[in-house]
């Protein structure tokens, strides 16, 4: 299931009777169908609320969610900005829009709308996180490390913002400090696939085989088709001296990349 992250959205309880409901707004359909995770349709009745109420904040940031998922980003960014046009106060508005120039690497206007969502809420975790993001991909880690520290400090069970820690901890190879962080993030999501794989990887670059191996087993149950983790299992059975198996491991890799 994908994680639909903008808080903006409150997700309803029963989705899909809630959809079957006459009276259901288009908005609302809009929101609902978000979180049933079919977009397209989504778009569609956010498109027919803004013709009834072209002014209507909530639609437009809907709409700029559903086009975000769909991958159609500069048409996001497009939507987001009219969300904005409706409501500059907004820091939820911000938080999107910071989050869609990130994905089209417009770092210095993603970190612009983060800032100008924290003048309006110093507490936003989703600002920070992206603040984090920004810095990670500027290879500026030191300032992740705080972006993604002040967001852990406002909302300590943020699996997104301890997992980005982690990822930071591991590119400048502190996999004591990424392997804490990753346990944090499991702790509080046991399945979250990404925490599992570079726990996982952080082991093996710590010389923990036995611990390594026994994760990528857990991820390759989960995930059986990436190539990468069958690539990284075969390296650590080579690093146990289980040569025949890690053939096999890279046989699958191999299999797969075809």
């Amino acid at each position: 299931m994908l994680a639909i992250k903008h808080d903006y959205i409150a997700k309803p309880d029963e989705p899909q009777s809630a959809l079957d409901q006459l009276d259901v707004g288009w908005c609302a359909k809009g929101i609902t169908l978000v979180f049933l995770q079919r977009f397209e349709e989504a778009n569609i009745a956010f498109d027919y609320a803004i013709k009834l109420v072209p002014n209507h904040y909530h639609s437009w940031a809907g709409k700029t969610l559903a086009l975000e998922y769909l991958g159609r980003l500069q048409e996001a960014l497009g939507a987001s900005e009219k969300a904005l046009a409706c409501d500059r106060n907004s820091w939820r508005g911000w938080n999107i829009k910071g989050s869609i120039l990130v994905k089209l690497k417009r770092y210095d206007e993603a970190e612009a709308a983060y800032d100008q969502a924290l003048a309006l809420d110093s507490s936003n975790v989703g600002a920070w996180t992206g603040k984090g993001e920004i810095y990670r991909d500027r290879s500026q880690f030191t300032q992740s490390l705080t972006a993604y520290s002040n967001a852990l400090g406002i909302e300590p069970n943020n699996v997104e913002a301890q997992y980005g820690r982690g990822l930071v901890y591991v590119i400048i190879h502190k996999y004591k400090e990424a392997i804490n962080d990753f346990n944090q993030a499991l702790q509080i999501n046991p399945k979250h696939l990404p925490s599992l794989k570079l726990k996982a990887y952080a082991l093996k670059l710590s010389a923990r085989y036995p611990e390594a191996l026994a994760l990528y087993e857990q991820v390759i149950a989960i995930w059986p088709n990436e190539a990468q983790v069958w690539i990284d299992k075969a390296s650590v059975l080579h690093a146990l001296g289980r040569h025949e198996e890690a053939l096999e491991a890279e046989k699958r890799a191999h299999a797969l990349t075809k």
